[in-house]
């Protein structure tokens, strides 16, 4: 007989974070096959968490919440099947979040079968104790899913869908949705106009009381590529302004939106061909881009989320996927309001499975909490899941990790091991997108080998000199960019 065992972490970080340290683990067990996990702070500084657990070929698939106090004590649990007709789809995902009332709402995607292309738009509110107060089905006559909601000061909901337009579901239409506190559709309005293959992933509230969500867009003219899309829009669907966010000639998208303070934001995203580059860009109310760059070095798959301190420090969770430079998992990352990336914590792949069971929220002692999976398995041939909380908690924070600066200018490091036997690794950093080249001299200057050469993107690159072939004696490192040229010193001994 085989067992499987499901895993959430939560991971609580303190505010101001600039080192990240691992406090203390506590583990718990659960047997339910359990997909899609989404959680939040309760009053009473405890965790709600809302599951998605597969029904099997059989069964329909249902949801089950479970409640838990301030030292991670079982207060009640629940799993309700919101609507027997019909199954949950798991690669939609839901969003649980807190009403002005105190009580709690799921607002997510349900389809009549696994196999269906369109699926309904639920919103379930329940209070503290777990009792069903509302619930309310939407049909998919108009839209395929949601991508995200938010909860409105008056009782009602902003929802972001959209509705595929083609059998490849590329050509999506999005859609916002006015839900007003008894259920009941105000409006819904296309936010298509006028750009095609648009996709929004994220919205949030403005200060102002407006919506503002980011995403991506596909322009195919003067060259075929996506950009980071922002567009805001007021509480009767009225477009006040969409701006466009780019690094030239590269494929950019935003997954998530924050509010840095009462007149400025951010946009969280990637860029680049996969795997991906984190990226940042910063802009006013009227959408005027403030700042725009590479957050770090390190190749990425997706921003899971990220949230703001209030000190201005933005933490964000990415899935990191780097196996060059043995990296592979799951990145927390804190970056100031310019962007600037202060320090980082990479969770191993078994420690922090880098899926769509991993949140990020913020707490009520003004840090963060982490919920995800770890597989401890020693096999590869077979995951075994287990539930898991992790403290983190905060060293220094006059420490600014090295490994996320950026020079003013392209720089060659010193090379490691020098002197060196049989090959030595060489790195270099760049401030900026430019061309470079690598190369080896001799001792007379002739051209031993390329190391690297072509379009690089700005911060850190490694690389490494195999000279099995090569003689003993001194030999030249040169960095080359059509502004600087490093030169360094080897020394290859037999």
């Amino acid at each position: 007989m085989r067992f499987s065992f499901i895993l959430f972490v939560i991971i609580l970080v303190t505010n101001q974070i600039q080192a990240f340290e691992i406090e203390w683990e506590h583990v718990f067990d659960n047997d339910d096959n359990l997909k899609q996990m989404h959680f939040l702070q309760t009053a009473d500084n405890g965790f709600l968490i809302s599951f998605h657990i597969e029904g099997g070929d059989d069964n329909n698939d249902s949801i089950l919440f479970k409640q838990y106090s301030s030292n991670f004590e079982l207060i009640w649990e629940r799993n309700w099947n919101l609507y027997p007709e019909l199954s949950v789809r798991s690669r939609y995902l839901n969003k649980l979040v807190n009403l002005p009332d105190g009580n709690y709402a799921l607002v997510g995607n349900i389809c009549p079968d696994l196999d269906a292309d369109e699926c309904d738009i639920f919103i379930f509110e329940f209070n503290d104790d777990g009792d069903s107060l509302a619930y309310y089905h939407y049909e998919s006559d108009v839209f395929t899913a949601m991508t995200s909601a938010v909860a409105l000061e008056d009782g009602g909901y902003m929802i972001v869908a959209y509705e595929t337009r083609d059998q490849n579901h590329w050509d999506k239409e999005y859609i916002a949705i006015r839900v007003d506190s008894e259920g009941e559709i105000v409006w819904q309005e296309t936010m298509q106009r006028p750009l095609p293959q648009l996709e929004f992933d994220d919205i949030i509230i403005a200060d102002d009381g407006s919506f503002i969500i980011g995403g991506e867009v596909y322009i195919t003219s003067p060259s075929h590529l996506y950009r980071g899309l922002v567009m805001k829009f007021d509480i009767e669907s009225n477009i006040i302004w969409q701006q466009m966010y780019e690094i030239p000639n590269i494929d950019c998208n935003i997954n998530r939106i924050l509010n840095l303070d009462s007149e400025n934001y951010s946009a969280i995203g990637y860029f680049g061909e996969y795997p991906y580059w984190l990226w940042f860009v910063s802009f006013s109310e009227d959408g005027e881009e403030l700042v725009n760059k590479q957050i770090t070095n390190y190749e990425i798959n997706y921003v899971w989320n990220c949230i703001k301190f209030e000190n201005g420090d933005v933490l964000l969770l990415a899935s990191v996927d780097d196996t060059d430079a043995g990296q592979d998992g799951s990145i927390l990352i804190q970056i100031n309001e310019a962007g600037d990336s202060l320090d980082s914590y990479i969770f191993p792949y078994d420690s922090l499975h880098n899926s769509p069971h991993i949140d990020l929220i913020t707490t009520s002692d003004g840090g963060a909490a982490i919920l995800g999976d770890k597989n401890l398995s020693d096999d590869e041939r077979r995951s075994r899941f287990r539930e898991i909380i992790i403290k983190i908690a905060p060293e220094d924070n006059d420490v600014i990790d090295e490994r996320w600066y950026i020079p003013e200018s392209a720089c060659l490091h010193p090379a490691f091991p020098n002197p060196f036997n049989s090959s030595t690794t060489i790195s270099y950093e760049l401030n900026e997108m430019m061309n470079v080249e690598v190369a080896v001299f001799d001792w007379n200057g002739q051209l031993v080998e390329v190391l690297d050469q072509g379009e690089k993107v700005a911060g850190k690159h490694y690389l490494t000199w195999n000279a099995e072939g090569a003689a003993s004696g001194v030999y030249f490192v040169r960095l080359s960019t059509s502004s600087v040229k490093k030169t360094q010193k080897v020394l290859l001994v037999r």
